[in-house]
């Protein structure tokens, strides 16, 4: 609605994970690299971990658009709370095949890995949400992981999650030898203040503005930053609302009082 009056191609502040918005932070470029190196090296079961918001899932998708289509197939997993064979099958699907029989699902997903890995291609399987995955599950893509040359895996699992399923990993017996699998490991971070003011400016120019069409006050960052506790998906909600009331205003420049109607807007989610 307010785009045009800004002078902007699209919303800055959808809350939709598009990595085109992926703001590089220190945190989010160090996950970053640490998977690009995994799986440029084969090197097994990473880990992302962050609180809900904090942008595990735009990082899941861009590491989905660097994946070599030449020589990498994914299977993506958005819903994790699949038993055993609802997730083998999932998998297979993704890769483009075709069920043959829910007895022989654990031998039918080896055996297409392999004929992948025999063809020169990678197999890359990615679970968003993986805390709320069952024991049974996680046990299943470990197994997976076990298939593997003298020096690199044929097939790599990259789970992102809330912190709850570090906890798991620990004090769950069940879980150790997953545990022990992980080779890489990141947690992301709330962005600080600074971050939160470039995150903000970077989500703008990506959108198509830039510092004359948009501004935020010092004191309307100062106040989105401390309500969202640098959160992206709550400074997302935040900066939406404000944008919306600076509009109303016809004002090109947030201002402190756009940010507190923007905190009312968003209420429960504060």
């Amino acid at each position: 609605m307010y785009e045009s009056f800004f002078g902007l191609e699209h919303p800055p502040f959808q809350i939709s994970p598009d990595p085109e918005f992926l703001y590089p932070s220190a945190v989010h470029e160090e996950a970053l690299r640490h998977l690009r190196y995994s799986l440029n090296h084969f090197k097994g079961t990473c880990l992302v971990t962050g609180p809900v918001g904090s942008g595990k899932t735009t990082i899941c998708r861009q590491i989905i658009r660097e994946l070599d289509p030449e020589s990498t197939d994914h299977a993506l997993v958005l819903n994790p709370r699949l038993n055993e064979a609802e997730l083998l099958a999932h998998i297979l699907t993704e890769l483009g095949e075709v069920v043959e029989s829910w007895q022989g699902l654990a031998w039918q997903v080896q055996r297409v890995i392999l004929e992948r890995a025999a063809a020169g291609r990678h197999v890359v399987i990615l679970v968003d949400e993986a805390q709320v995955m069952p024991n049974e599950s996680l046990e299943a893509l470990r197994l997976l992981t076990n298939l593997e040359t003298r020096d690199a895996k044929l097939v790599q699992v990259v789970l992102f999650a809330q912190p709850e399923l570090e906890t798991r990993l620990t004090q769950d017996p069940e879980l150790l030898p997953l545990r022990h699998r992980i080779l890489v490991q990141c947690r992301l971070a709330p962005l600080r203040y600074d971050e939160t003011m470039s995150y903000i400016r970077h989500r703008v120019a990506v959108a198509g503005g830039d510092g004359r069409t948009v501004r935020f006050s010092a004191l309307a960052g100062r106040a989105i930053h401390r309500w969202s506790e640098g959160v992206p998906r709550l400074i997302n909600h935040l900066c939406d609302k404000a944008l919306m009331s600076a509009y109303v205003r016809q004002d090109r420049k947030v201002k402190l009082a756009d940010a507190r109607r923007a905190r009312q807007d968003v209420g429960a989610l504060l």
